[in-house]
């Protein structure tokens, strides 16, 4: 070969790479969106609106070079399993399953190849989604966030806010996959502040009213709200309920307090959108699932609605006040 050929065939070999790579960058990649809660619901709209802004802050622009295909199953958990199915028939890059075991589980049913990122799973060693936080195996990863820890602290506020209180009601879905721990755990931090905790269930939307009415009957000095899609699909019912009732609230999601429950103590919701995307962002890129250790918030708020709480005629203690990461006034 002459020295013109071979310098020509040199210059072919070092832009084959740089050719591969502008490709890459010009690719418009495709992810699954699955959630259980309703298409058009508060949750899904917030849900939405934080993952678009986390998945761009790491270079995924929805429209521009990200395809998202959106699946949600208006709180019906048999719908899980179709949607779940057609994300796999779409030969989408990755699953996201947002906020909910069910989805979680719906999706892992489809399949053991296409990886799955969860968002704020509950218990995922223990629900069988994951080998270990640390090496998690197979094709799930994402991030976690219910913890003793944080149901002690959730009752611990409920009582320094109501220092009088000794009934608690929780509203709940006895029939979510993480039911048992989560029902030992608020029991025991109900029992170390000397609360006497009665579980109200629903186990569908429509279920919501009548536990009100059992809620409303067995007369508590505050309500304590599981974070649920079964109960996130009635929360403006939820939320009026108790402020007729001056009914003191926590909830466990933060979409709760923002739509007028009284308050909110749990991880920082548009955080842990930004470490699901980093999720996104690395599988995209070529990591494994099964090597990326699941992650536990590193940040935590807690949220005081101050109009709610005037709305029900309560004085929250300013030691307390002084302590919220955010008051909505």
């Amino acid at each position: 070969m002459d020295r013109r050929a071979f310098l020509g065939a040199l210059a072919g070999l070092l832009a084959a790479p740089l050719a591969a790579e502008a490709q890459e960058a010009g690719k418009t990649r495709r992810i699954g969106f699955l959630s259980f809660d309703a298409a058009g619901s508060e949750t899904a709209q917030q849900q939405q609106r934080l993952l678009r802004e986390a998945l761009r802050r790491v270079g995924f622009d929805e429209g521009a070079n990200l395809l998202i295909e959106w699946r949600f199953a208006d709180g019906k958990r048999e719908r899980l399993s179709t949607l779940a199915k057609e994300l796999v028939h779409l030969n989408v890059e990755l699953i996201l399953a947002a906020a909910s075991n069910e989805a979680i589980a719906a999706a892992r049913q489809a399949t053991r190849t296409i990886p799955i990122v969860m968002h704020l799973a509950n218990l995922p060693v223990e629900s069988g989604f994951v080998q270990s936080l640390a090496r998690p195996g197979g094709n799930v990863t994402g991030t976690t966030w219910v913890s003793v820890e944080t149901s002690n602290k959730q009752f611990q506020i409920l009582k320094e806010a109501v220092p009088g209180a000794t009934r608690v009601a929780n509203l709940w879905n006895p029939t979510m996959p993480e039911a048992p721990m989560y029902r030992t755990w608020n029991e025991r931090a109900a029992a170390m502040l000397e609360l006497t905790l009665q579980f109200v269930d629903a186990s569908r939307p429509e279920d919501v009213t009548p536990a009100l009415g059992r809620v409303a009957a067995s007369r508590p000095d505050v309500l304590y709200v599981a974070t649920d899609p079964v109960i996130r699909s009635r929360l403006r019912e939820i939320v009026d309920f108790t402020i007729e009732r001056k009914l003191p609230s926590m909830g466990a999601g933060f979409i709760f307090v923002r739509s007028g429950g009284l308050l909110y103590y749990g991880p920082d919701i548009p955080h842990t959108w930004d470490r699901t995307a980093s999720y996104v962002d690395r599988i995209l890129r070529g990591a494994r699932a099964m090597d990326l250790a699941v992650e536990e918030p590193t940040k935590y708020r807690l949220v005081i609605n101050l109009k709610t709480a005037k709305a029900i005629g309560l004085t929250i203690p300013p030691s307390l006040l002084q302590r919220a990461d955010q008051v909505i006034e």
